[in-house]
């Protein structure tokens, strides 16, 4: 229980660094639900209530959160919580009702003076980083295509499957779409034992874990990926070179591996 507790406290950190908002949102279901004069109201303050309860109860953190990649990715429940427009009813009905309209204007003036100092600017220097790029993405995802899109050409073979940690792997599908994918999106990540042979692949691709299996080959193999994208400290490379694997990159950490070996069978005919 008391880990279910910690994730509920470090998701609403997380979500809410200024927990500002989350305080006038609790305030705008209170006043919905003891106004209560409309349907909507009463949905829109009920709803609310229910979902921030339900996210607040330990054991569905237990049972959910821990399903949602292993907690990190608790917060995506928040989404079911109408924080801007809980606000925003809650302000737009209390402005209009003011009879006087000297009042109205120091009721707006109040609730986005709350607002401004309640919430977190999203362009400090502690929050916000610049882009690398105008695409917007990590350089070394854009080196990676590069790199293999130079090489593809080189070597006259169209067909390119990339192996990389999970978040060069999401933004080479963004960016570039003739570089495939070694896996598609699966809630099966990395937690659990490392006898599943699955967890076991994620956990040594983005080097949580080292390959003391030595199976990367044999996973560049069943997943028909002719591309490896890696650290230098991950220790693939020995294996790589038994593998008759050839380096293509090695620069600041970072290596990209070509296997020549490995052709595309199981989408065969989208490379005639």
């Amino acid at each position: 229980m008391s880990e279910s507790i910690a994730l509920i406290r470090e998701t609403l950190h997380a979500a809410y660094p200024a927990p500002a908002l989350l305080i006038y949102a609790v305030a705008a279901i209170v006043f919905l639900l003891t106004r209560r004069k409309t349907d909507e109201e009463k949905v829109l303050g009920t709803g609310a209530l229910a979902v921030l309860l339900v996210f607040l109860f330990p054991p569905t953190a237990l049972l959910i959160g821990q399903r949602m990649r292993g907690g990190t990715v608790y917060w995506r429940f928040l989404w079911l919580l109408p924080i801007t427009v809980l606000l925003a009813y809650a302000a737009v009905t209390l402005i209009t009702e003011a009879k006087k309209r000297l009042l109205r204007i120091a009721a707006a003036a109040v609730f986005a003076a709350l607002l401004v100092f309640g919430g977190r600017a999203v362009y400090r220097s502690d929050v916000f980083e610049n882009a690398t790029s105008r695409d917007k993405l990590q350089q070394i995802t854009m080196t990676t295509a590069a790199v293999i899109n130079q090489h593809a050409a080189e070597v006259g073979n169209p067909y390119k499957r990339l192996m990389a940690p999970v978040d060069v792997r999401c933004e080479i599908r963004q960016f570039d779409a003739t570089i495939l994918s070694c896996v598609g999106r699966s809630f099966h990540g990395t937690e659990g034992d490392d006898s599943d042979s699955y967890v076991y692949f994620n956990r040594i691709i983005d080097g949580i874990s080292p390959d003391y299996k030595h199976k990367i080959r044999k996973y560049m193999k069943y997943y028909e990926s002719n591309y490896l994208l890696t650290r230098t400290s991950y220790g693939f490379a020995a294996d790589l070179e038994a593998g008759g694997m050839e380096k293509i990159y090695d620069l600041d950490g970072w290596e990209i591996w070509y296997a020549p070996k490995i052709k595309n069978t199981k989408h065969a005919d989208d490379f005639k």
